[in-house]
C-alpha cells in the first residue's frame, strides 16, 4: 500500500523530530537545573534568614527579660528593706521614750511628754530625712518636728490627698494590734501638688497611751535603686553588639551603651521611613511587651539596616527596657553563604553542559536509527490500529452493560440481606411451635405469639419486596412526593448493606415535597451511596459514616450527602460526571452511576448536582471526604 501524501509528512516528522526534541528536552534540562538550583539558594537564604531573626529575637529577648527580672526582684528587696529600716528606727526610738518615762514616771505627764518630745526633736535617720512623730490613743498629736503647729491638737479629721483619714486609720490599727506597718500617700516637702506613697511602722508605748510612728516615701529608695540599675544595664552585652537601652514614657533615654544619648528627649525621632518608632515602643511597653522593626537612625545614612528589638514595659516606673539586633550581621552572612552557593552553581552547570552534550549525541543517533524502523513498521500497524479501535468500541459497549449487571447485582444482593433476617425468624419460630408440639408443651399463648412473630416478619417481607418493585417501576410519569418518605424507603433498600459493611448514616431531613419521578431520585441516591460504600471497602477506615441533609434553601430543595472516606481525588474530581470516565474509574469508588445521576437530576428534575471534597466536624472530631450537592426546584403547588 502506497503512503498518502499526510502519512509521508508523518514519516518525515518521525525521521527529523527525536533528534530536535533531544536537543530541546537537553537544553530544557539545563535551564530546569539552574533555576533548581538557583530556587535551593533562595530556600537557603530565606532559611538562614528565618533562623538568625529567630535565634536573635529569643536572644533579645531574654536579656530584656533577665533585666525586668533583676528590677523585679530589687523592687520586691527594696521594699522590705525599707520596711525593716523604719521598724528598726522606730523601735530604736520606742526604746529611748520607755527609758525616759521608766526613769521619770514619778514627774507629771507634761514634764514626761516635754523630755520626749526634746529628745526626739533632733533624731533623724537616713541621712536626715526619716523622722518621728508621736500620737495619743485619742487622736492628739503629741509630738511631729516638722508640723510643730498640730501638736496638742487633734488629728483624727486630717484626710490625706486620696480622703483617707490617717490618723483615725492609725489609731484604729493600733488599738488592735501592738505595732504594725501602715502605707498611705502624702506631700513632700515644699511639694503640695503631687502626692507619694510613704510605707510606715506605728509601735504602741506602754503606759503613756500614746503610740510612736514613722514613715518614709517609698520613691527615694526607688531613685537610688534606679540609679543604680541605669548604671548597671550599659554594662550588659550579648550577641556581637547588643546592648541594653532604657526610655521613660516621657520618651528621655534613661539608660544607653551610647552616653551620648542618655537624658536626651527622642520621643519624636524618625527612622529613614518616617516611623516614630519610640512612641511605638511606649505603645508596646504599656500594653506589656512585643517586637518593633525600625530603622536604626544611630548609624550612618549609608548604613540603612533594618533593626529589630523587643520592648518590655516596668508599669510601676513608668519606663521600658528594650534590646535589638541590626540586620547587617545577616548580610554579611548571606553573602559568604552567596559565594559558596554560586562556586557550587557554577561548577554544577559546567558539569551539566559537558554531560548533557554527550548524552544529547548519543540519543540524536539512537533516534536516527529508531525512525529508520519506525518508517518500516509503521504502514504494518495502521491497519491493526484500526482494528484496535474498533475492538475498543466494542469493549466499552461491553464494560456498559456490565455496568448494568453489576447494579442488578447490587439490587439482589440488597434484597439477599433484607430476606436473610426476618427468614431466619420465621425459620426459628415455626421450629420453635414443632418442638413444642412434639413435646405436648404447646400452649394458647404461644401459639399466639409464634404466629404474630411469622406473620409480622412475612408482611416485613412483603413490604421489603414491594419497595423494590417500585423502585424497579420503570414509570416516566411525574408526580408530587415527600422527599422524607422517598428517603426512608431508600434506606430501607441500601440498610442491609450498610449494616454489612459496619457504615452508620446519619440524616437531618426536613419536610419537604417535589415534583418529579420518585424511583429517579431514589436511584440517585442508591447510586451516591453506593460509591460512598465502594470508598469505604478501599479505606481501612474503622469509622464509616454518611451524612444525608435535607433542608429548603431559599426557592431550591438541597440535598446534601457526604461522608469520612477521604474524598476524591482533585485530579479527577472535574470528570466524575463524564460517561466514559466514570467507568474507567469505577476502581476508585466513581462509578457510571454518577452519569446517570446527572441525566436524572438534569432531564427530570430541572436540578443541579455537584461534587466536591470536604472538611467537617462531628462529635468534636475532624474528617474529610466527598460531598455531593443536589438542587431541585421547590414544588410552589397545593
Amino acid at each position: 500500500m502506497k503512503p498518502k501524501a499526510s502519512e509521508k509528512n508523518i514519516l518525515k516528522f518521525l525521521k527529523f523530530s527525536p533528534p530536535i526534541i533531544t536537543i530541546f528536552f537537553s537544553a530544557l534540562i539545563i535551564a530546569l537545573v539552574f533555576l533548581v538550583n538557583q530556587y535551593t539558594f533562595n530556600n537557603e537564604i530565606k532559611k538562614l534568614k528565618n533562623e538568625f531573626i529567630k535565634t536573635n529575637k529569643e536572644l533579645v529577648k531574654n536579656e530584656v527579660e533577665k533585666v525586668y527580672d533583676f528590677i523585679l526582684h530589687q523592687q520586691e528587696q527594696t521594699t522590705q528593706l525599707l520596711k525593716k529600716n523604719i521598724k528598726e528606727n522606730v523601735n530604736i526610738a520606742h526604746t529611748l521614750i520607755s527609758e525616759i518615762y521608766r526613769q521619770n514616771q514619778h514627774q507629771s505627764h507634761n514634764n514626761i511628754k516635754k523630755i520626749i518630745k526634746k529628745s526626739l526633736q533632733d533624731l533623724r535617720f537616713n541621712d536626715g530625712i526619716g523622722y518621728f512623730f508621736i500620737v495619743s490613743k485619742e487622736g492628739e498629736m503629741i509630738f511631729h518636728p516638722f508640723l510643730p503647729q498640730l501638736e496638742n491638737t487633734n488629728v483624727l479629721e486630717i484626710q490625706d490627698p486620696n480622703g483617707t483619714f490617717l490618723f483615725k486609720d492609725m489609731v484604729a490599727l493600733i488599738k488592735e494590734k501592738n505595732e504594725t506597718f501602715y502605707e498611705w500617700y502624702w506631700y513632700k516637702p515644699n511639694e503640695k501638688t503631687h502626692q507619694e506613697k510613704k510605707i510606715g511602722y506605728l509601735k504602741n508605748i506602754d503606759g503613756l497611751d500614746w503610740f510612736i510612728g514613722s514613715g518614709y516615701y517609698i520613691d527615694d529608695f526607688e531613685t537610688t535603686l534606679k540609679e543604680e540599675i541605669f548604671k548597671y544595664t550599659p554594662k550588659i552585652n550579648f550577641g556581637q553588639n547588643g546592648f541594653i537601652f532604657i526610655i521613660d514614657y516621657e520618651g528621655t533615654m534613661l539608660s544607653n551603651k551610647n552616653q551620648t544619648l542618655i537624658g536626651k528627649n527622642v520621643l519624636y525621632d524618625q527612622d529613614k521611613v518616617g516611623k516614630y518608632f519610640v512612641q511605638q515602643m511606649i505603645d508596646i511597653a504599656q500594653k506589656g511587651n512585643g517586637y518593633i522593626n525600625y530603622y536604626d537612625p544611630n548609624l550612618p545614612k549609608e548604613k540603612t539596616f533594618l533593626k529589630t528589638s523587643f520592648i518590655k514595659g516596668v508599669s510601676n516606673w513608668n519606663f521600658l527596657i528594650g534590646a535589638g539586633f541590626n540586620e547587617n550581621e545577616l548580610n554579611s552572612k548571606i553573602q559568604e553563604k552567596q559565594k559558596l552557593l554560586n562556586k557550587a552553581n557554577d561548577e554544577y552547570i559546567i558539569n551539566m553542559l559537558i554531560i548533557s552534550f554527550v548524552i544529547t549525541l548519543l540519543l540524536t543517533f539512537i533516534a536516527l536509527y529508531i525512525s529508520k524502523i519506525i518508517q518500516t513498521l509503521f504502514i504494518k500497524y495502521k491497519n491493526k490500529i484500526a482494528k484496535e479501535i474498533h475492538k475498543n468500541h466494542e469493549k466499552d459497549m461491553m464494560i456498559a452493560q456490565q455496568s448494568k449487571m453489576n447494579a442488578l447485582g447490587d439490587m439482589i444482593g440488597n434484597i439477599a440481606h433484607q430476606w436473610r433476617q426476618p427468614l431466619s425468624t420465621i425459620t426459628t419460630a415455626s421450629s420453635g411451635l414443632l418442638l413444642k408440639h412434639e413435646f405436648g408443651d404447646l400452649h394458647d399463648e404461644d401459639l399466639t405469639t409464634f404466629t404474630k412473630l411469622i406473620d409480622d416478619n412475612a408482611q416485613y417481607l412483603s413490604k421489603t419486596i414491594e419497595e423494590f418493585k417500585e423502585f424497579f417501576d420503570q414509570k416516566k410519569s411525574k408526580e408530587i412526593f415527600n422527599v422524607a418518605h422517598t428517603v426512608e424507603k431508600t434506606l430501607n433498600i441500601v440498610s442491609s448493606q450498610f449494616t454489612a459493611h459496619h457504615i452508620q448514616v446519619i440524616s437531618h431531613i426536613q419536610e419537604v415535597r417535589i415534583y418529579g419521578m420518585e424511583n429517579a431520585l431514589m436511584q440517585m441516591l442508591i447510586n451516591i451511596f453506593n460509591n460512598s460504600k465502594e470508598a469505604f471497602d478501599n479505606s481501612k477506615l474503622e469509622k464509616k459514616l454518611i451524612f444525608l441533609d435535607i433542608y429548603q434553601k431559599k426557592d431550591k430543595i438541597c440535598i446534601e450527602i457526604k461522608d469520612n472516606a477521604y474524598g476524591i481525588k482533585p485530579s479527577i474530581l472535574n470528570r466524575i460526571f463524564e460517561p466514559y470516565f466514570t467507568t474507567k474509574f469505577k476502581s476508585q469508588g466513581i462509578g457510571i452511576g454518577l452519569y446517570m445521576c446527572y441525566e436524572m437530576i438534569t432531564k427530570h428534575f430541572n436540578g443541579t448536582i455537584k461534587a466536591e471534597n470536604t472538611t467537617f466536624f462531628y462529635e468534636n472530631e475532624s474528617y474529610t471526604g466527598a460531598k455531593f450537592t443536589l438542587l431541585i426546584p421547590e414544588y410552589k403547588g397545593n
